[in-house]
């Protein structure tokens, strides 16, 4: 008789359905397991018969073979252990089949017996619940609680091996579920407590509507930071499966295992390397850009990163993904994240001051300005100059839950014309139509790209960005101000020029 029991496997930040088939055979005791086990699953057979033993079972004293399928990727780690074992004492007639049928097994065993806690319990639970073949999941008890928020599945706390013995579906204790609850109301900076930079908030606002890339420059102690740590209040709430997918990230991270129900807010340290950016490793993990997916990635002094680090961004600002490549092997991890980027505009911030001279060498600035300069720039939408307070007019000062009402209505306008797509991800022939729809606007766009001498991805970047003006201001149609508003969210042609009066 084969023993058949099922448990998971890791690819990359998604884990698979794994088959565990146990056979006894004639001949002295051994179990030997196949199917890519690494180091910690191959162990696992020296601690089976002990926990056998010590829960009240016997260890059948013969050849034992064990087979981990699908057989060509690898398994890591000991959250097989618990379905080997029942596998084995399903082979060997000690537990029905049928009252494992349509689970999922997790846990590590200890020597007697006791189920132990393990990396990749939430990610278990998450596979077994998009599984239809899979009604509920064994998980260690103290793991239980973890896993309580995931709807739609049985969650079956066991303490040790020997609970099985009398374990039915229909009879065994199940963890009470958790509701659901995304968290709303995010601790930052309320906008209103920002002196002036009215202009900046609302571009903000328009760049979490269509989630435009942001680049802001300005003198030191402007309020770059203040903002861009303001807009996190600006985060919408995720959904259940956009928060089982966080929770999936941040676990295999490392991170806590708890559930994340919030949208993140990652700001990596400019001395960060490109692979603490992007990810990687022997086995690669995901990086500060996955962590931020749904969220946002606030790079605060972004000159003062490393060029590979800045370039190394790229690919995921245009493809809202990142593959990391080992000898082992490739990995593809979701990068879909809004950038906020601060910098000062040289190494003394007066280079944009009228009033106050820069003191900075002129090549050391145009050295700076390479590493953006070119392809990184060109997936930037929105430039914004952060130069000073302004002045402040009464009743001015809106708070963040204005602009975060402002961005609820336009994604659901945004969502409704482009079929569930975001602005910055549509089809260009689709912002011309709708951005061309007035004879006036493709004259004025054909002005403005031939005026700007921006590049094509640049001008369909302005275009883009256009449309969520339009959301934010409530408009069914493109109006040529919004066009104009959108090609001027530009500061480095401000650079460029000057640049070139001082070599001249």
């Amino acid at each position: 008789m084969i023993g058949i029991s099922y448990t998971v496997g890791n690819i990359g930040y998604k884990n698979i359905l794994v088959r565990t088939e146990a056979s006894i055979m004639p001949g002295s005791f051994y179990i030997h397991i196949t199917g890519l086990g690494d180091l910690a699953v191959r162990e696992a057979r020296d601690r089976l018969r002990s926990a056998i033993h010590a829960s009240g079972f016997s260890c059948p004293v013969k050849q034992i073979l064990v087979n981990l399928a699908p057989n060509e990727i690898r398994k890591e780690g000991s959250i097989s252990e618990l379905s080997i074992a029942v596998s084995i004492l399903i082979a060997d007639g000690q537990l029905n089949p049928e009252n494992f049928e349509g689970l999922l097994l997790t846990g590590a065993l200890s020597l007697d017996g006791t189920l132990q806690s393990t990396e990749g319990i939430l990610g278990a639970a998450i596979e077994a619940r998009r599984n239809p073949n899979i009604r509920g999941i064994i998980v260690p008890a103290p793991d239980a609680e973890k896993v309580s928020f995931i709807p739609e599945l049985d969650i079956y706390p066991i303490w040790h091996l020997e609970e099985l013995h009398e374990f039915h579906p229909e009879t065994a204790r199940k963890e009470p579920k958790a509701d659901f609850q995304a968290v709303t109301d995010i601790p930052a900076p309320d906008f209103a407590s920002i002196e002036g930079h009215e202009e900046a908030k609302e571009a903000l606002a328009i760049a979490f509507i269509g989630k435009h890339h942001t680049l802001m420059v300005g003198q030191p102690g402007m309020g770059k930071t203040l903002l861009a740590r303001a807009s996190e209040g600006l985060l919408p709430p995720l959904s259940l499966d956009e928060c089982l997918e966080l929770t999936q990230l941040a676990s295999l991270a490392g991170l806590s295992e708890g559930f994340v129900n919030r949208a993140p807010f990652r700001s990596p340290h400019h001395t960060s390397s490109d692979t603490a950016l992007v990810g990687g490793g022997s086995f690669p993990r995901p990086g500060e850009i996955t962590l931020a997916h749904k969220g946002v990635l606030f790079l605060d002094e972004l000159l003062e990163f490393s060029n590979q680090a800045i370039q190394a961004l790229r690919e995921p600002l245009e493809e809202a993904k990142i593959t990391v490549s080992r000898s082992r092997k490739a990995i593809t991890f979701p990068a879909d994240f809004l950038l906020i980027a601060a910098a000062n505009p040289c190494p003394c911030g007066n280079f944009l001051t009228p009033d106050v001279p820069c003191t900075c060498n002129h090549t050391r600035i145009e050295r700076l300005y390479r590493k953006i300069a070119g392809p990184f720039l060109d997936r930037i939408s929105i430039e914004l100059e952060i130069s000073s307070y302004g002045k402040r007019k009464p009743g001015s000062q809106k708070p963040t839950s204005y602009y975060r009402s402002k961005i609820q209505e336009a994604r659901l306008r945004m969502f409704h014309r482009n079929g569930g797509i975001e602005n910055s991800k549509i089809p260009l022939e689709q912002v011309k139509k709708w951005t061309q729809a007035e004879d006036k606007n493709k004259s004025l766009i054909e002005f403005l790209a031939s005026e700007t001498h921006l590049s094509h991805r640049r001008i369909a970047q302005a275009l883009r960005t256009s449309l969520s003006i339009a959301d934010y201001y409530e408009s069914d149609v493109v109006k040529p101000e919004y066009i104009k508003q959108a090609f001027c969210y530009r500061v480095f042609h401000l650079i460029r020029q000057k640049l070139t009066e001082r070599a001249a």
